[in-house]
């Protein structure tokens, strides 16, 4: 059963999300119920997720009721997570975040690989920020460990790790490249009476370890661009700099990961440092957007939260930076210009969250940076597809 389509009298499917939920979030019309539970750990003394999903709900139900719900409406909208608070997978471990959506005609359920800060929010729209950033591009990537003894190459998907197997044909060390190897159990999954080298000599010599990188990097390549994800090395200096020197792979990132992979580090541990570097680096389509939001004039460049809301809800924004993890609190709906009807109750919403939303909506492309990246000292900055109204500026 797909989380877009969990029926409420059914318990609710944990999977995570695809850019069709996100859309699917993003149409949503309010109030919008979004809860994000941090991952839990049992054991630790820390209270299980079903727990804290009940204490939320009371304070979920009485800001219901301060937007104008009825009760016996808030009470219907919030039946199913208090059915949800007692399933046994809420009582259970979960090394994800989980962020529930609800509002009067949905209900959506994922587990989030991405960083989640356990709270509730109501507002007019569902918090997307999780969700962004676990389909953020810089999530998946390929390292690969370079080492004299054995090399690995590694898919890490969020916090997940997983070991590819080495191509037939492709020396897995340099024993195996000089052609002296005896490990009949190393050696079994390349042809047999191949071999690539000569010496010890030659096996500490830069034209030995060159050649063994370049035998490495052209028999990855089928593998590497099937899997079309960024490429991170890990080794120390001398390995990854010959195996940049000649790798012919596009997606290669220039900053390695300095950690022997001989000298002990785990899978995990070179997944996490290679997390570390691709949270600095940017892909060629953002390097082109921030390009394009540097050479834009003024008249194509918002970098005030009222000017970018404005440009959003009228669907002229094509690029939107936010600096992840920024946050700013206000009425969108004022921001954004638009009418508030008689009765109308002042909401303290996630301003950056609903320029994000409603960019979406419109096509438009949503991009995390570090705060570093930012190209200017906001939380926001845009770029308009045509210029307009300056108004904001």
């Amino acid at each position: 059963m797909l989380a877009t389509e969990t029926k409420l009298d059914e318990p609710a499917t944990l999977v995570y999300p695809s850019k069709a939920d996100l859309l699917a979030l993003c149409r949503a019309e309010g109030p919008c119920i979004s809860i994000l539970l941090s991952p839990h750990l049992g054991g630790t003394g820390t209270r299980p997720s079903g727990a804290i999903l009940t204490a939320m709900l009371p304070q979920v139900e009485s800001a219901l009721r301060d937007l104008g719900m009825h009760p016996q409406d808030a009470a219907k909208v919030l039946q199913p997570l208090q059915r949800m608070a007692g399933e046994p997978q809420m009582q259970a471990s979960h090394r994800n975040g989980i962020c529930i959506y609800r509002s009067p005609r949905e209900l959506h359920c994922f587990s989030i690989r991405a960083v989640v800060e356990t709270g509730w929010h109501v507002e007019e729209r569902f918090i997307v920020s999780p969700v962004l950033a676990h389909l953020d591009y810089r999530q998946s990537f390929l390292l690969l460990a370079l080492a004299g003894k054995h090399i690995r190459l590694l898919r890490c998907d969020g916090g997940e790790v997983s070991v590819l197997p080495i191509p037939y044909g492709v020396p897995e060390s340099a024993a195996e490249f000089s052609g002296e190897s005896r490990d009949d159990e190393h050696t079994k999954n390349h042809a047999p009476g191949v071999r690539f080298g000569t010496s010890d000599g030659q096996e500490r010599s830069s034209h030995f370890r060159r050649d063994f990188m370049k035998a490495i990097d052209r028999g990855l390549q089928p593998l590497l661009r099937a899997q079309g994800l960024p490429l991170v090395l890990a080794g120390v200096e001398e390995e990854t700099a010959a195996y940049s020197a000649v790798s012919e792979f596009a997606e290669l990132l220039p900053e390695p990961v300095r950690m022997s992979p001989d000298g002990g580090a785990t899978n995990m541990e070179l997944a996490r440092a290679g997390a570390r570097i691709m949270k600095r680096w940017s892909s060629a389509a953002e390097q082109q957007a921030l390009t394009e939001y540097q050479q834009a004039g003024p008249a194509r460049r918002r970098g005030d939260c009222s000017g970018i809301l404005q440009a959003a809800t009228q669907g002229r924004v094509q690029h939107l930076f936010v600096e992840r993890g920024g946050r700013m609190t206000g009425d969108a709906r004022r921001m954004s210009g638009l009418a508030a009807g008689p009765g109308y109750v002042y909401r303290a919403d996630d301003l950056v969250n609903a320029a994000a939303v409603e960019v979406l909506l419109h096509k438009g492309m949503v991009w995390l940076l570090e705060p570093e990246q930012m190209p200017v000292a906001s939380v926001m900055a845009a770029v308009l597809r045509y210029a307009g109204d300056t108004t904001g500026q």
